[in-house]
């Protein structure tokens, strides 16, 4: 649930392109991700993900100072080396460059929202990018949420 939030706050920013006259000017490039990766070998928890894909990961570890949760999303998601590598740089040089305030945005209502040990879902939406335009249009009036058989949630 809390990726789930978070990955709203993080796509959230280019909800300009919502809010009349206020359009994106240049178009940024999206991250290339493979449309079809190799299913695990090992099923899908993460060690069995790891074993599988391991050495990629491990590759990645010099490229930036990321989690090796990071590092293995990205190694699932590009079939070999140089993409994985080309595709985390780029990552981190948004989230350290244009991103940036929507990363730490998401930092800080990720520490608010788990303060006392639970998870406070309207702090996150309070916090996020452009909540003030876009909190109206998302709610549980007109978002269904739903779980899959292994608990994911679905929006």
């Amino acid at each position: 649930v809390r990726l789930s939030v978070l990955a709203l706050i993080l796509t959230a920013a280019p909800v300009t392109a919502f809010v009349p006259g206020r359009g994106q000017t240049s178009r940024v490039a999206p991250l290339r991700m493979a449309t079809t990766a190799a299913p695990a070998t090992v099923g899908t928890n993460v060690a069995g993900l790891m074993r599988t894909n391991g050495k990629l990961v491990e590759s990645l570890n010099g490229v930036g100072d990321v989690s090796e949760m990071t590092r293995l999303r990205f190694a699932m998601a590009f079939p070999n080396q140089a993409e994985a590598t080309a595709n985390l740089k780029e990552r981190i040089a948004w989230s350290e460059g244009k991103g940036k305030a929507i990363v730490d945005a998401a930092a800080e209502a990720y520490a608010k929202a788990t303060e006392g040990g639970g998870w406070d879902n309207d702090v996150v939406r309070a916090m996020a990018p452009h909540a003030n335009l876009i909190n109206d249009y998302i709610s549980p009036k007109n978002t269904l949420t739903l779980s899959t058989d292994d608990g994911d949630l679905v929006y």
